[in-house]
């Protein structure tokens, strides 16, 4: 829409402007999909459940599923995403994120995405595991859950794509490895994260300031949120 003039922009539907303020590149299209992914993921076990077609293969075909969805499409777009915010005035100034990329940023980026990808298929096989031991405890998740840590990422991609903040954006970009590794990291420890359905029934007060906190800021300051 760069070649058009204002009338014709005035004369587009509001809802594809709305649209397209929402998601005006190519990445956020993908981050989109990816959340799209996380929904059908909340709800393809309920209805395998409610249905009583619930497998042994299903669950391993689900698992696959979710390696792509939540592990190896938010490294992509990660890595297109860098690549994008670090190219340079001329294709000899650009850094390109690879294992043998010239600048350490290029590398490091290759290398955090290659962890990410590998440690969302550790954390889904550990969780089988778990999940078929009889003393499992299926009240709480051990280690954060591989559609948590791709919100993550592609909540920064949402981000860069808002014209707000230019400081924290820059920032950002360049801790953008450093934060692939570390939730990656997060995957793969012990660290107890409550169930989402155990979190609807009665809860403490405090938590239920909590959330209606986060309401509100989100509500106030959409697009930061």
């Amino acid at each position: 829409s760069a070649g058009l003039s204002p009338e014709h922009i005035r004369t587009f539907p509001l809802s594809q402007k709305l649209f397209e303020r929402m998601l005006p590149s190519y990445l956020s299209l993908g981050a989109l999909l990816i959340f799209v992914g996380m929904f059908l993921d909340a709800f393809d076990g309920l209805i395998a459940r409610v249905t009583r077609s619930t497998t042994t293969f299903g669950g391993q075909l689900d698992s696959l599923a979710d390696v792509i969805t939540f592990g190896a499409a938010p490294a992509t777009l990660m890595v297109a995403f860098m690549t994008r915010q670090l190219a340079g005035a001329s294709p000899a100034d650009s850094i390109v994120p690879s294992p043998i990329s010239e600048h350490a940023l290029g590398r490091l980026t290759w290398i955090a995405a290659a962890i990410y990808v590998s440690f969302t298929a550790i954390r889904l096989a550990r969780f089988n595991v778990e999940h078929a031991q009889a003393d499992h405890d299926h009240r709480v998740f051990r280690g954060l859950p591989s559609p948590g840590a791709a919100s993550i990422l592609v909540a920064i991609i949402f981000f860069q794509d808002q014209d707000i903040f230019p400081i924290a954006r820059n920032f950002i970009v360049y801790a953008t490895p450093a934060i692939t590794a570390a939730i990656a990291l997060l995957m793969v420890s012990r660290i107890p994260y409550k169930r989402f359905d155990r979190l609807l029934g009665r809860q403490p007060f405090h938590q239920v300031l909590m959330l209606l906190l986060v309401v509100a800021l989100f509500w106030t300051w959409k697009a930061p949120m």
